[in-house]
């Protein structure tokens, strides 16, 4: 493959064709950066024009090349259009924004962009809603002044006692000068009350509770993120842990003598303090000299250890949380590319292990990869025969995939953000370390040299080498699969070319023709009707019913007239006929011998697509529609003749039905290219009405589950509305400004229904009856939670409380304002 002619990211948007792209890990919308960071994308890529050979991320007109294109998708074993890559972001010294794109070359030698999207770069983490910071004491007689120690501590729902025991261990300290920050990830108001009632009037500690949930990960960032700029050290607290009293004296003494980093042992205790281990190293050998061994397996637990300065700089903020990332494992390589680690080998505190705990002594101490023995130590061919059963072929493939993604990939994160903030810093052979594992075929020598030194003892890695070593043999072997597959396909089509032409089955309306909305039907097809769907895309609670209710009074489109309109067959006959193509079906319970007879249909439901591969007499000839596009062509055709029957009766023997209407949620996802023809009426309400309408709804029913997406809380539930409105609202944001006449405010539709119905009636060519529609008293009785319709406009200037009201404001601001509501 040639080289990459030079051009411009905005040239490119306007001489090329868009891929069509589907992400699979959704782009950060906010990138704290520092001295530079990494993000993984990944996501699913096609073009019209032939098989993608050569991808590469842009990243403001910078190019960077994918780890892997034209792969299986996750949990599919079929599949060429997913790709993936780990791609640099250099510091920033202001907020900015930058452009994701996708750059790609076809094998057929077609160049082709799409745009990944766009992320908010900021220099640094930022902290808005921190509390006041706590104060050390104020030095008493002749003793030197000593560094100051901020203890960082992450909360989320402590045992009171236990909390209260920490606490009390680090007022006990011998070493006198520090403060204690307490980051605070959404506790409960009661048990926050209580921590408040422990701390006191203790100015040294300082409670600031974040505005939302960030699990530990990005709590303890944010933990590090208030640390005092004063403070020369930093320690990092469980909240239900206990300190000893020379702690943070003994640690200290290490970083004195020119150590980035000291940690320590400790004693393993239950919540009632009994002593379970009396060290953290019952199985497994430390570390805290050797750095290939640190990047590739932590030894340094956050809450033993005190760093410096040098080393919150470098760490903050934290690399973007990928797979099962560890705050303490970065912290750690960080201090030791920096320089040296120092141990104390004796326990300098108590971790209680218990069912809460993040990461418990069992798991640190447990081996890395091996395959399972056989359960319950069964013996004999039964057992035996068990054991192989569940390690079907097919099984270890995957889980060497998850080697690959969830540690290599992972690795490589962590591996190029050290790179990239430390590299000038560290040591030859640690820059040595850290570069061969950026690439896959050096690293593949290196983890082999590394392996057997299991052997000899040193177990600190928990194998780790082999697990890395079987994710990147299964990165050859897709790779191998992918050539094979698509050599395979290129021998079958030429095959299929020189056999003789398939047998002709009778005629039904083709996807690739156009349909015509005027006649209801493709071009050819005039005894066949096809009834041209109507999608109208909702929200939830912002008049889908009452649009539905309006549509249905057209003797032009059919609907199934059953409140509150959300038999959705458009939807359904679609992805039933998808469900021949993929290659994803449910593990547990759908294989083939769930098709063994078909008598199986009273005890075993169809789960999915056909649960094997390849799928030989399936698949179609060149130039031939796929069966999936057939099933629901042939499908399709005649539930459009059934509805359009059934509408044609119900209005008294009316004829000319040309639509079908349904709901749908999030069209915005939606390739329309892929899809039949279809019509689409997009409903904009402002989301604040909808939070109130949805909560005032659930108090209507004596329910709080309506609209609210299993959230576990009201502040999870607005975080998941504004979330999921600021995407939707931006797409039609676009739509305003090209297809407005697809958009329906839900304010016109309740106040100006007759309106709003004659410009339907002029864009799809119907006849609508908005009085029967506005006379249906069953639907307003039901449906209404307001004390008319009409006041169910703006409601939020009433109903809303300030502080949902400026998160609105806060987060949702440009979104609001870009659609046309007042801010």
């Amino acid at each position: 493959m040639g080289g990459w002619p030079a051009v411009s990211a905005a040239s490119g948007a306007t001489s090329s064709p868009v891929l069509r792209l589907s992400p699979v890990s959704a782009v950060p919308e906010r990138l704290a950066v520092g001295r530079g960071t990494a993000l993984f994308l990944d996501g699913l890529c096609s073009h019209a024009d032939g098989p993608v050979s050569d991808l590469r991320v842009m990243v403001d007109g910078i190019e960077h090349p994918v780890m892997a294109t034209g792969m299986p998708p996750p949990g599919a074993y079929e599949g060429t259009d997913y790709w993936w890559a780990v791609v640099p972001i250099a510091a920033v010294e202001r907020p900015q924004l930058a452009r994701l794109r996708l750059r790609a070359r076809t094998t057929g030698g077609e160049e082709a962009f799409g745009e990944l999207g766009v992320v908010e770069l900021a220099p640094t983490l930022e902290i808005a809603d921190a509390a006041p910071g706590p104060r050390a004491r104020t030095k008493t007689g002749d003793e030197p002044e000593r560094p100051l120690i901020a203890v960082c501590m992450a909360t989320y729902e402590p045992p009171i006692d236990l909390f209260r025991r920490q606490v009390d261990s680090i007022r006990a300290q011998t070493y006198d000068n520090w403060v204690c920050v307490i980051s605070d990830d959404d506790t409960s108001p009661d048990r926050l009350a209580e921590m408040r009632a422990v701390i006191g009037d203790d100015d040294r500690f300082s409670i600031s509770p974040g505005e939302r949930r960030l699990g530990f990960y990005g709590n303890f960032e944010r933990a590090l993120a208030l640390a005092p700029a004063e403070a020369s050290y930093v320690a990092l607290c469980d909240q239900d842990d206990r300190w000893y009293p020379d702690k943070l004296e003994t640690l200290e003494v290490d970083l004195r003598n020119g150590a980035k980093l000291a940690y320590s042992d400790m004693r393993i205790v239950d919540t009632g303090g009994r002593v379970a281990f009396d060290t953290y190293w019952s199985y497994r050998r430390n570390n805290h000299t050797n750095f290939g061994s640190l990047l590739l397996a932590n030894t340094i637990t956050g809450a033993a250890s005190l760093f410096t300065r040098e080393v919150l700089e470098h760490a903050l903020p934290f690399p973007p949380r990928y797979g099962a990332a560890y705050h303490d494992h970065w912290i750690a390589l960080v201090a030791m590319a920096l320089g040296k680690v120092a141990y104390v080998d004796r326990p300098l505190y108590d971790y209680v292990q218990h069912g809460g705990a993040v990461l418990g002594h069992a798991r640190a101490n447990g081996l890395g990869w091996r395959v399972p023995p056989p359960p319950g130590g069964r013996a004999g061919t039964r057992g035996i025969r068990a054991w192989v059963e569940r390690m079907a072929p097919l099984r270890i493939p995957r889980g060497m995939r998850d080697f690959y993604f969830l540690h290599y990939c992972g690795t490589v994160i962590t591996a190029s953000v050290v790179d990239m903030r430390c590299g000038e810093l560290m040591t030859a052979a640690k820059r040595r370390t850290v570069r061969r594992f950026l690439d896959p075929e050096r690293a593949m020598a290196w983890l082999i040299l590394r392996a057997p030194r299991r052997l000899t003892g040193k177990t600190e890695t928990l194998r780790r080498e082999q697990a890395l070593l079987g994710g990147l043999a299964w990165r050859r072997y897709a790779e191998l699969r992918k050539h094979g597959q698509a050599f395979g396909r290129r021998r079958a089509e030429r095959g299929r070319a020189s056999a003789a032409p398939a047998p002709a089955i009778a005629s039904v309306p083709s996807l690739t023709s156009s349909a015509s909305a005027t006649n209801g039907g493709p071009p050819g097809t005039d005894s066949a009707p096809w009834l041209v769907p109507i999608l109208v895309d909702y929200f939830t609670r912002d008049g889908s019913t009452l649009l539905m209710r309006l549509l249905a009074s057209s003797p032009q489109v059919a609907v199934e007239d059953q409140y509150p309109y959300e038999r959705k067959y458009f939807g359904y006959l679609w992805r039933w006929s998808r469900m021949l193509e993929r290659g994803v079906w449910p593990e547990e319970g759908w294989s083939p011998s769930a098709l063994a007879s078909i008598s199986q249909e009273r005890h075993q439901s169809l789960l999915g697509p056909p649960p094997w591969h390849p799928r030989l007499l399936m698949e179609s000839s060149v130039g031939e529609e796929s069966m999936s596009s057939r099933c629901f062509e042939l499908a399709w055709s005649e539930f459009s003749r059934r509805a359009a029957s059934a509408t044609a009766n119900g209005s008294g023997g009316a004829t000319g039905v040309r639509y079908y209407a349904e709901k749908h949620l999030d069209t915005w996802l939606l390739d329309r290219g892929e899809l039949p023809p279809f019509e689409l009426l997009v409903l904009l309400r402002d989301p604040r009405d909808t939070y109130v309408s949805i909560n005032a709804f659930n108090r209507m029913r004596g329910s709080d589950g309506f609209g609210r997406n299993r959230a576990r809380s009201d502040r999870e539930h607005l975080d998941h509305l504004i979330a999921r409105q600021r995407e939707r609202l931006r797409w039609v944001a676009q739509l305003l400004q090209g297809d407005e006449r697809s958009v329906v405010r839900y304010d016109e539709l309740v106040l100006d229904t007759e309106a709003v119905a004659r410009g339907i009636e002029r864009r799809l060519g119907i006849e609508l009856d908005v009085e029967a529609t506005l006379g249906d008293a069953h639907m307003r009785k039901a449906h209404v939670s307001a004390s008319s319709p009409e006041s169910s406009v703006g409601r939020w200037r009433r109903e809303l409380d300030a502080e949902t009201a400026e998160q609105f404001r806060r987060e949702l601001g440009d979104e609001l304002e870009a659609v046309g509501f007042e801010v």
